[in-house]
Formats: C-alpha cells, structure tokens, sequence
C-alpha cells in the first residue's frame, strides 16, 4: 500500500473526476507562486506570461483557480507585512493603498 496522500479531484461541472496526489498540488502550487514572485518587476505581459505558463502545468482547472487564489492570497500576505513594516515609520501606506480600491474590489480611479 503507498503512502500517498490523496484529496478528490473535480471537474468544471463539480463532479468528481478522480483523485490528486496532495505533495503534486503542492509541488504545483509552489511552482506557481515562485512564478508570480519572481515576476516581479517584468512588464505586465511578461508577469502574465509566467504565471500561466506555471499554471498551464496542471491540467485540473479547480485545481489551477485554487491555486490562482492561493497565490493571490500568498500576495496580500507579503503585501500586508510590507505595508505593516512602512506604517511603523509612520506612513499611511495602508491608509492609502486602500483609498486606490473600492470595497467590491475595482480599481476606483
């Protein structure tokens, strides 16, 4: 018997479609957050391209938006130490980062 850990896998309908290995989702979810941190500093394009092409690796789309999200959220985090550590010196950075975005999540300018 292996002792691999198993989550279910499922497709764009919901449906179960099988089962995913869960060190390859995190082997694949690792792969895609180093590619949307080193992206960092390429144009807009160049980020974009990365970060799909990292994605592109794994064919289970519920398993590619999960881990779109993850890294979003990974993002906020670094983002939010970031912002923590400039507030300290006393800058309204969080104040004002806030103020770009309207709460339902567009761009308010």
């Amino acid at each position: 018997m292996s002792d691999d850990k198993v989550i279910p896998a499922y497709d764009e309908d919901g449906n179960l479609s099988g089962l995913l290995n869960v060190d390859d989702v995190s082997d694949y979810r690792s792969r895609v957050h180093a590619a949307a941190i080193h992206s960092m500093g390429l144009c807009r394009e160049e980020a974009f391209s990365a970060v799909l092409d990292a994605v592109k690796t794994n064919q289970t789309k519920s398993t590619q938006v999960l881990t779109l999200i993850s890294a979003v959220l990974e993002l906020v985090d670094i983002l939010d130490a970031s912002v923590s550590a400039v507030d300290a010196h006393g800058y309204k950075s969080r104040e004002m980062i806030l103020s770009l975005y309207s709460v339902e999540g567009g761009d308010a300018s």
